[in-house]
C-alpha cells in the first residue's frame, strides 16, 4: 500500500525482489488512488530486468 505516493507524471525508480531475482526500471506515474496505491508505466529497463520481469508475470497472465 502506498499512503501517500507521487503525484502524477512525477518519475519514480522501481525496485522489485522477484522470486527470479531483482528488478530495476523507471516510470512515470499515471494514476494515484489515494490510500490504495498508484498505477505506473515503465519507462526504462534493462532487457535482462524485462526478461524477469515477464517470466514472473507469465503465471498471471496465463490465468486469464
Amino acid at each position: 500500500m502506498t499512503g501517500q505516493p507521487p503525484p502524477i507524471r512525477s518519475t519514480v525508480k522501481v525496485l522489485m525482489d522477484l522470486q527470479f531475482g531483482k528488478v530495476r526500471a523507471r516510470a512515470i506515474v499515471r494514476r494515484v488512488a489515494p490510500l490504495r496505491g498508484m498505477g505506473i508505466e515503465f519507462i526504462a529497463m534493462t532487457q535482462e530486468d524485462r526478461a524477469r520481469l515477464n517470466k514472473a508475470l507469465q503465471p498471471m497472465l496465463a490465468a486469464r
